[in-house]
């Protein structure tokens, strides 16, 4: 319970101090948007994780303010196709071949990492098809903050594959 107490919390302090940012510098859609689609893939992606929940919420808030600022001064570059359409490409083969990676605070059973994987593809399939959708048929720029977002979900899945060695969460 305390556990689940503490993770609330600090879920709770993160998102809140995203949005706050997100009003101070008149970014709210896109913060909303970066939470949806970093944390949607994350859940069911694994990865690394931090050891703490301050580290947890500090690293959060950078990786946050780098997809804010990726997006402010390089969105010419991010909404090109040949720089968006290989970060799906990379995140969805990564998903395929490696979701869940393994945390050793949330072993998962065999069916549970059958469904994380399916889980996960069925996000970032979903975040493919709104994404073409919102920003080429229909002109909707801040979902190109999406971008950034999932290079930081596959440097993370990365990240967890290295400390564990290249072992994806399927051996138990």
């Amino acid at each position: 319970y305390i556990y689940g107490i503490e993770l609330f919390f600090s879920s709770f302090v993160s998102t809140i101090l995203m949005l706050i940012i997100g009003v101070c510098i008149n970014f709210l859609a896109e913060s909303i948007i970066f939470m949806v689609s970093f944390s949607a893939l994350r859940i069911y992606t694994g990865g690394y994780h931090s050891k703490s929940f301050l580290m947890c919420n500090i690293s959060t808030l950078i990786v946050y303010i780098i997809n804010v600022l990726s997006y402010k001064y390089l969105f010419e570059q991010i909404v090109e196709l040949h720089i968006s359409i290989p970060i799906f490409v990379i995140t969805f083969m990564l998903i395929l071949i490696f979701s869940p990676v393994k945390n050793e605070n949330n072993p998962l059973e065999k069916s549970e990492n059958i469904s994380c994987k399916i889980k996960a593809i069925i996000v970032i399939s979903i975040e493919t098809i709104s994404y073409f959708v919102l920003l080429y048929l229909l002109n909707f720029e801040s979902i190109a903050i999406m971008i950034p977002a999932l290079f930081f979900v596959d440097v993370l899945i990365v990240v967890g594959l290295i400390n564990n060695k290249g072992g994806a969460n399927n051996d138990k």
